[in-house]
């Protein structure tokens, strides 16, 4: 007995020891995303300037640049898609561990050729763009000027595009995406970025033309647009380098979305 009771003795102490070793099985914070929609955007017409000089329009889409020669695939597979097109824009509320910041949440059709060097095999998609960023960013809004060309710079957190699953999955995927981006940026330097409101207003014409994209500084990629916009010489040749027009206000002369200041308003206040 005496022997027994000895080895029950060890036991619970190397049980103990083990214990004190052990690390505690700590859940990685999940960040909550609100559930009231603070702004939201459903509808816009898009306009693009087409090679023959003519103004073209879409809804939700600033349409694809095509002669009229191809006008027919203008609607048609990756030419359908546009310059730039959304379903919805969205602002909410985002927690995150301990702080609240504010995400802008864009739904938007996507696609991609399965065989894209002779563009057979499309498939059709939705895919969502998010971008986190601090409260106090969405001040510089308040800055816009009428009849005037605005570029906000906003000074983003996290942001990715993921593929759209369905209405109960997609919130779930941009959580699990920051989560995984906040121990990225405990290693790795994230490259600056910014999520740019391109906003012209005419009070009163009734009319706000837009744009919003993201860019990075150092290497100034647009994420969210297509492309750029070809040129024609003065021969009427395309040049073979494409015309950079965002961050610039010569976007306005090529493409925008344009909206009613009702409808522009209830997604973001442009107070003067």
């Amino acid at each position: 007995m005496k022997r027994k009771s000895i080895l029950m003795v060890l036991a619970s102490l190397m049980l103990n020891s083990l214990n004190l070793f052990s690390q505690d099985r700590v859940s990685k914070p999940i960040p909550i995303i609100g559930t009231q929609i603070k702004g939201q955007l459903t509808k816009s017409t898009g306009w693009l300037l087409n090679p023959e000089g003519q103004w073209i329009s879409r809804s939700n889409r600033i349409p694809s640049f095509i002669e009229n020669q191809y006008k027919t695939l203008i609607d048609y597979e990756y030419d359908g898609l546009g310059f730039d097109n959304f379903i919805s824009y969205q602002i909410r509320e985002i927690k995150i561990q301990d702080r609240t910041y504010l995400i802008l949440i864009k739904k938007h059709k996507d696609g991609h050729y399965k065989y894209p060097s002779i563009k057979k095999g499309w498939t059709d998609y939705y895919s969502v763009m998010f971008y986190v960023f601090d409260k106090t960013e969405i001040s510089k809004l308040d800055n816009i000027v009428n009849d005037s060309i605005n570029l906000i710079k906003i000074n983003v957190l996290y942001s990715n595009s993921i593929t759209w699953i369905n209405n109960e999955t997609y919130i779930s995927d941009i959580q699990k995406e920051i989560v995984k981006q906040i121990d990225e940026k405990k290693v790795i330097k994230k490259i600056e970025d910014y999520l740019v409101f391109h906003i012209a207003p005419y009070k009163t014409k009734n009319i706000i033309q837009f744009q919003i994209y993201s860019s990075y500084s150092e290497y100034n990629i647009i994420v969210g647009i297509i492309k750029e916009h070809k040129v024609k010489d003065e021969n009427g040749m395309y040049s073979w380098d494409e015309k950079k027009i965002y961050l610039s206000k010569d976007l306005f002369k090529y493409c925008y979305y344009e909206v009613d200041y009702l409808t522009f308003n209830n997604f973001i206040k442009i107070t003067n």
